[in-house]
This record gives C-alpha cells, sequence and structure tokens, in this order.
C-alpha cells in the first residue's frame, strides 16, 4: 500500500533535519496572546513568529475553556508569512485560548499566553424568556450589537425555534430596538431570533421560551336605547379574538351576566335578538372561548320592551263604557309593526280582545283608538297591547271602567209600580254625544229578554203599559246613532195587572130571565 503524500513529506524532511542538525525551530503566538476582544462570526488574523526551519504546514486550534478541550480551526494548513484568517466561531466566552502546531513536527507549537474573550455580536436582550407579553400591543425587541452591518433579519418562533417567521428582513436599524407587534396566537415557546442580514451568523436567540398572551378583545360598535322584538348588531374587531367568541348581556351592570351565545364565529358580528327587558343598567360583553379571563365590554345602555302601556296605566285611571279611549303606549322601534289591544276586568284572569291597527312610527307615544265595552262595573281593569303572545306590555296598575254616561235612564230606574194599560213617561238623558234618535225597549223577565217599543226623538215617551204583571221589569234606551250608548233602569220595577173593565148595560132584570 503506497503511503500518503504528506506523511512521506513529513518523514522526508524530519530526516534531513537530524541528519543535518539543523537549528532548532519555534513558533511564537502574537495575537491573539492574551486580553483580546474577538466577536463571533467576524475575521480575525492570527498572527505569530517561526524561528528554525518548521515545516510551515500548521494545525491551529481554540479553548473556550482555558485550554483544557480543544476544537480543531484548520490542519496542515501552508502558510510562509505566519498568518491565517480565522471566522471567530459562534461562542461566548472570557476564557478563549488558541493554539498552533506545526503539522509535521508536534514539538513545534505555542498557545496564547492568557485569556481572550469572544462576544456574540449580536446580544438579544428582551424578550430573553420568561417574559409575559400579550398579543397586539407593540413591544420593543432590543439588543447590543458590535461589529454588524446595522442591516437586520428579525423573526419569531411560536414553537421553540422549530420553525421561524420573518418580523422584518434587511431592515436597517439603528437603535438596537424594534417595537414588534406579537401576533394574536397565544402561547407560552415563543422565542426571538435577531441576525445580521448580512452576514446571517451574526444573531442571538431569546434564551429560553416566553409567553404571547391573547390580545385585548375590541368590542366596536354603539348601543342605543333598543327594544324587545328588535333585532341588535353586536360587532367587534376580528383581530383581537383568536378563537370562537361568546357574548354575554347583563341588566344589572355586570353583577350577572346571561348568555347570548357560547360561540359563534370570529366574523366580525353576531345578531342578537334583544330580550324582554326594561333596564337601564345594561351592558354586552364579548371574550375568547378559549379564554373568558379577558373580556371586553360595552358601555351602559338601556332596553326597553317592545311596548310601554302609558294609558290607561295608572289606578287613578277612569274611562266609560262606549267612550273611544286612545290607548297610548310607547315604541322605541319600528320592528313591530301589528299591535293587538286586550282588556281584563277581573285582574287578568281572563282578557278580551279588542282591536287591533298598524303603525309604523317610532319613539314618541303612539296611540290606537279603542271602544271601550259598555255595562261594565269593574276597578279590576287592565288594557294590553301586544303582537300574539311574545311581545306584550299591560298597564302597571288596575284602573276603573264604569257604565257609559252618555244615556242615563231615569224613569222607570228601579222600584216603580206601574198598572197595565196605564200611560207612564219613560225619561233619560243624555249628553251632546248622542245621536237623538232612540230606541226603546223593555223586559218583563230582569233583562233575559228584549221587547221592541219604538223610535222616538227627543228624551221622554208616553208608554202604554203593558198587561204582562211583572215584578222583575226593566226598560233601555239606546242610541240608534251608536248603539253601544245605552242604559237599563238601574233595578226592576213591577207591572201590576190592569183594573178590570166591565161593558154594556144593566136593567131591571127578573128571576127566571
Amino acid at each position: 500500500m503506497k503511503k500518503p503524500f504528506l506523511s512521506v513529506l513529513s518523514g522526508l524532511i524530519l530526516w534531513l533535519l537530524t541528519a543535518t542538525g539543523a537549528q532548532a525551530q519555534t513558533v511564537t503566538i502574537v495575537q491573539p496572546n492574551g486580553g483580546e476582544v474577538l466577536y463571533a462570526c467576524q475575521v480575525y488574523t492570527i498572527t505569530w513568529t517561526q524561528t528554525g526551519s518548521p515545516s510551515n504546514y500548521w494545525n491551529i486550534d481554540y479553548s473556550v475553556d482555558g485550554g483544557t478541550i480543544w476544537a480543531s480551526v484548520t490542519s496542515n494548513y501552508l502558510a510562509t508569512n505566519g498568518q491565517f484568517n480565522w471566522t471567530v466561531p459562534f461562542a461566548q466566552s472570557t476564557t478563549v485560548r488558541v493554539r498552533i502546531t506545526d503539522a509535521l513536527n508536534g514539538t513545534t507549537t505555542d498557545i496564547s499566553n492568557a485569556n481572550f474573550t469572544i462576544n456574540t455580536p449580536i446580544n438579544l436582550t428582551a424578550p430573553n424568556g420568561g417574559e409575559s407579553i400579550q398579543a397586539l400591543v407593540p413591544y420593543n425587541i432590543t439588543w447590543s450589537s458590535a461589529g454588524v452591518s446595522n442591516f437586520y433579519n428579525i423573526a419569531y418562533s411560536a414553537d421553540g425555534g422549530t420553525t421561524w417567521t420573518t418580523v422584518v428582513s434587511n431592515q436597517q436599524i439603528l437603535t438596537n430596538f424594534y417595537a414588534w407587534t406579537p401576533p394574536n396566537i397565544p402561547g407560552s415557546t415563543y422565542r426571538v431570533r435577531v441576525q445580521d442580514a448580512t452576514q446571517t451568523c451574526m444573531q442571538d436567540i431569546s434564551a429560553a421560551d416566553f409567553t404571547v398572551t391573547p390580545a385585548q378583545p375590541d368590542l366596536t360598535g354603539t348601543y342605543p336605547t333598543l327594544a324587545h322584538a328588535c333585532t341588535h348588531t353586536i360587532t367587534w374587531s376580528v383581530a383581537t379574538f383568536y378563537t370562537t367568541v361568546a357574548l354575554e348581556y347583563t341588566t344589572n351592570n355586570g353583577t350577572s351576566w346571561v348568555s347570548i351565545t357560547t360561540g359563534t364565529a370570529n366574523d366580525g358580528s353576531h345578531n342578537w335578538a334583544v330580550p324582554n327587558v326594561n333596564s337601564s343598567q345594561c351592558r354586552v360583553r364579548a371574550y375568547n372561548t378559549g379564554f373568558p379571563s379577558l373580556t371586553d365590554q360595552s358601555a351602559l345602555f338601556t332596553i326597553r320592551p317592545a311596548y310601554t302601556v302609558t294609558y290607561p296605566n295608572l289606578a287613578t285611571d277612569t274611562v266609560y263604557g262606549c267612550a273611544t279611549v286612545a290607548v297610548a303606549f310607547q315604541k322605541p322601534f319600528a320592528c313591530l309593526s301589528y299591535h293587538e289591544v286586550s282588556l281584563t276586568t277581573n285582574n287578568g284572569t281572563t282578557w278580551t280582545y279588542l282591536t287591533n291597527a298598524t303603525n309604523s312610527g317610532t319613539g314618541a307615544t303612539q296611540s290606537i283608538n279603542v271602544q271601550m265595552p259598555n255595562g261594565v262595573t269593574s276597578s279590576q281593569c287592565r288594557i294590553r297591547v301586544h303582537y300574539g303572545t311574545s311581545y306584550v306590555d299591560e298597564s302597571d296598575a288596575n284602573f276603573t271602567l264604569l257604565p257609559s254616561q252618555d244615556i242615563v235612564v231615569t224613569s222607570p230606574n228601579g222600584g216603580e209600580s206601574w198598572q197595565g194599560l196605564t200611560t207612564q213617561p219613560i225619561t233619560w238623558t243624555n249628553t251632546p254625544v248622542a245621536s237623538g234618535t232612540y230606541a226603546l225597549y223593555y223586559s218583563t223577565n230582569a233583562g233575559t229578554s228584549w221587547t221592541f217599543i219604538t223610535t222616538v226623538t227627543g228624551n221622554t215617551y208616553n208608554w202604554t203599559v203593558p198587561n204582562q204583571p211583572s215584578s222583575t221589569c226593566l226598560i233601555r234606551v239606546t242610541d240608534n246613532g251608536n248603539t253601544c250608548r245605552t242604559d237599563e233602569s238601574n233595578a226592576n220595577f213591577t207591572i201590576t195587572p190592569a183594573q178590570p173593565d166591565l161593558t154594556g148595560t144593566y136593567p131591571t132584570l127578573a128571576h127566571a130571565c
């Protein structure tokens, strides 16, 4: 087997030196020889002097622990000028030394007289591990530098350094800081890397992981007075959320909260069916479903019922049968344009539908004209304005409903005793709203059935009392122009039998005739 050329050459040179008794050879390191400060990734010239006749093939090594462990810089390097351009390794140490050895004669060697220092040219100071940084809030990445181009690549990793995302590339920065806006991707294994754009070996990376917490959620839009039956669009800044969005509302300024949705898509809006409440202490709040402790909430706003009855609404309110009552209510928005009105006369046990109307107005008080039923005397009445059974408001307190006063029967009004076939005056009073033409009726069975008498004008009618004896008689007077306007005797009166009437003549009569 042939020996390597260098091995043969070194053997030959060693034999010649020994055979000729050449003078002893030495090598002496000039630099770095102790105290110098070098920077990783930079090119530094190692220089030395030599005596005698070394081979001029050199092995060069360095140690970062004061000479205990050595790493090769180069081997069998041919140099006749005592110089080697060394690219300083990426290291940080104050106990660095260099060693030079003749590759063909290991006894010709030298080591730096004292330790020198290698510093990293870029020293990342923040974030360097352990910090907690909020997403979307600018954070200053800071570093110190020496011997760099001042053009940088900056990147971050969300997985502890496995993959990197560029922040800036080849960016000139003279101030050694960069305002970085962390992404809204929460995690606890973040690192940052600052790198010289010209010499990428010059870089530093966060020494340990740091944490990026979720961004502060941002609800947008305004919240005017809202009303039940309306839909309000809740809006938010998509960038400030990183998962699906949970929404809640409060009607007591945050003492308790009610869920709107436990998770809607982070698309920036959600249509909310406003609940049936009445409060000026309302708020809406939003948070990431994956991080409920960080929220944003709206300013205080008001929610009102779809309807708010304002008249008749109080215990002091009194209305009369047959009267056209303007049932008044407030409706903040035009969400409902169809309204129904019902009445209870027994404190809500039963309700009677009265009328409906279409009204598209909003805001101030509105009204629907309703004719109240007649013949009812009750202090247990309330009005309800509603749309079906879903959107309802009713009077806050019971009011009083009395029979119509437009026509009042004055005779017979109870207790009279009229003999059949006699002529008796039926009398009544009326208000100006009455038409002036009236239909008269009588009943002999306390109102179970009625018999028409006549139609008259004025306020009096001379009635020939029918020969229908009864103690449960009543008279009714009804306005021909509005049959709701009617009145009856307050109590029963009596019709007694007519006086019997024998007719013909009676001459002197004889027995047997």
